[in-house]
């Protein structure tokens, strides 16, 4: 009798250490599995922080415009009496630097008119008008134009101010429409040497 209860006894204990013993690797099995989850979440996290970072510096041109990488080089107003209408041309130049830049990204022009314009057309600026495409050759002269039409006649007066190219700001933007830089009274910048251009860094706060 005893030797059947000494035998049932030793087998409830090896039992019990069998039992034991799975519990442990079942819990080890399953914090290496919530450790290895840990480690790829974070691994994928990192990968994308680090993709918006690369995303946000390759999409930034706040400064890729500052002279001498984009020199303004020709201003001109004229008027078109047959239509009434009123054209601008603006002639610019990239260094190679921008150009490289420029051949991944859109970017956009407007121009603000001077006050005596506005009262005149009873507008304030110009549409935005989508910057050249890079060309392949590493060609860096391009040039843009602007139409406003004019809904009310004009006389001799009125054409003489909007075929006067002073006092017309130039706004350049991203591609999400985002002003990244200004030039003040572009005609004027235009005659003077890149290191005197009349451009206006923008503040990323304003």
């Amino acid at each position: 009798m005893n030797n059947k209860l000494i035998i049932i006894i030793t087998l409830l204990y090896i039992t019990s250490l069998l039992a034991a013993c799975n519990q442990n690797e079942e819990q080890g099995a399953a914090a290496d599995s919530d450790s290895k989850e840990e480690v790829e979440n974070s691994e994928e996290q990192d990968k994308t922080e680090e993709s918006n970072e690369e995303e946000s510096t390759s999409n930034d041109l706040s400064e890729a415009f500052i002279p001498p990488d984009f020199v303004v080089q020709k201003f001109k107003t004229t008027f078109n009496d047959e239509e009434n209408k009123m054209n601008m041309a603006l002639d610019y130049k990239v260094s190679p630097e921008l150009y490289e830049k420029l051949k991944d990204h859109e970017y956009y022009f407007y121009l603000n008119y001077p006050e005596e314009i506005q009262s005149i057309i009873d507008s304030e600026h110009t549409d935005l008008v989508k910057g050249s495409k890079m060309m392949d050759a590493n060609r860096l002269d391009y040039s843009v134009s602007f139409e406003q039409s004019i809904s009310q006649d004009v006389d001799q007066g009125e054409i003489e101010a909007l075929t006067d190219n002073r006092n017309y700001d130039l706004y350049i933007t991203n591609g999400e429409k985002e002003i990244v830089h200004v030039f003040k009274d572009v005609a004027i910048g235009a005659e003077f040497d890149s290191e005197e251009s009349s451009s206006v860094e923008v503040d990323e706060e304003d």
